[in-house]
């Protein structure tokens, strides 16, 4: 849909007396957005209705803003090492504000708990492994 997008709807969003909006300056379409975060514009779409990002709206067009991108490159370093959504909406902010000693110290409280819940999830593994193998084994015989 970027391709149907010229330059002078660009222009017109940029300086629409309509926007109050003083970040729409700096704007992003989905499909720009896509190529610098790496994500698939159904996946940000999927954040948006997640509630995770809150793009403004010019017409039928979304326009992402910086502090988007900025969301959107956490969520995914935060999906990567498996964060649930729900995990994530709670504690997104914590994240983006790691100048903050007390949002870093947050930040680092909630992968504490994440390491406990992988660690705990790796014994049930380990676990299951073993009973597998030995059912396996009898099964052999």
């Amino acid at each position: 849909m970027d391709a149907l997008v010229d330059d002078s709807l660009r222009g017109a969003l940029q300086v629409s007396p309509a926007r109050n909006d003083a970040e729409i300056v700096n704007f992003l379409f989905i499909g720009e957005l896509s190529r610098l975060v790496g994500m698939t514009p159904r996946a940000i779409r999927f954040y948006e209705r997640e509630g995770l990002i809150t793009p403004s709206r010019h017409g039928r067009f979304r326009v992402y803003r910086s502090s988007d991108q900025a969301r959107l490159q956490a969520i995914s370093r935060l999906r990567l090492i498996g964060l649930p959504i729900a995990t994530i909406r709670d504690a997104l902010h914590h994240f983006l504000d790691l100048a903050s000693p007390q949002a870093r110290e947050e930040a680092r409280q909630i992968l504490n708990r994440h390491l406990a819940s992988l660690t705990q999830r790796q014994a049930q593994i380990e676990d299951e492994q073993a009973r597998t193998r030995a059912l396996h084994e009898e099964l052999k015989a």
